[in-house]
């Protein structure tokens, strides 16, 4: 009986560290596994991103297999390891492996610790990575611009009031 105990234990335990391990080096949040490519003509991560996650516009930075970004441990003849974004602030990822892509939201996209847990090819088993992907939210605040003509006005005014002074006085 305390064999049994011990293995449940152990496996509780194992269980819980594998999942986390698909968490970047700060908490990331699990939006989703969805089947198909992330990124392309019929990648769907970015609009995913925009129903899932806070509005947009997101964008795709760049992709580990196009040569962003810097593998610390693992690859793509791997399961798990970490990536250097070399990047900072919040941001999304996604964990792509045989026919489908988990995806991630993250308050620290520096280094990402990843893995194709949650993933299975068509045999079931769990794949080595593809490629990973890193997307930002664009956003540019609006910082209000006076207008040129405004800028012109308000000289044309001054002007036209400091000569009816001299004018006048």
């Amino acid at each position: 009986m305390k064999t049994i105990a011990a293995l449940l234990g152990t496996s509780v335990l194992t269980a819980s560290i594998v999942s986390l391990s698909a968490m970047s080096a700060s908490a990331a949040t699990l939006l989703g596994t969805f089947s198909g490519n992330d990124t392309g003509a019929t990648g769907t991560a970015i609009t995913n991103l925009n129903t899932l996650a806070a509005p947009g516009p997101w964008s795709l930075v760049g992709k580990s297999d196009e040569g962003f970004g810097t593998f610390l441990s693992g690859g793509t003849t791997t399961k798990d390891g970490i990536w250097s974004t070399g990047l900072t602030g919040a941001g999304a990822f996604s964990v792509k492996a045989a026919n489908s892509y988990t995806l991630y939201l993250t308050d620290d996209i520096s280094v990402i610790n990843w893995s194709t847990v949650g993933i299975t090819n068509q045999g079931g088993q769990q794949p080595t990575l593809s490629h990973l992907s890193l997307y930002t939210r664009d956003y540019t605040p609006e910082v209000s611009v006076p207008e040129p003509m405004m800028i012109l006005g308000s000289v044309v005014a001054a002007g036209t009031g400091l000569a009816l002074k001299r004018r006048n006085g």
